[in-house]
């Protein structure tokens, strides 16, 4: 049971708070400069990654909440 303590130790220390990394593969600086721009003018995250993700799952993308 001491790994089970050593687990409960560490997730007790991490807070209440939870983040759910997002990124998208771009192909050069030029695409990922308007992408950012679009974000940050309130673009859905999801629909720019679909649009211009170079991942070869982009198809299938979906955002989890």
């Amino acid at each position: 049971m001491q790994v089970r303590a050593q687990y409960d130790q560490i997730v007790a220390s991490l807070g209440k708070d939870e983040y759910k990394p997002r990124s998208v593969s771009i192909a050069d600086d030029a695409t990922a400069a308007v992408v950012l721009a679009q974000l940050k003018s309130g673009v859905a995250f999801d629909r720019l990654a679909r649009e211009h993700s170079t991942a070869p799952h982009r198809a299938g993308l979906s955002v989890v909440s």
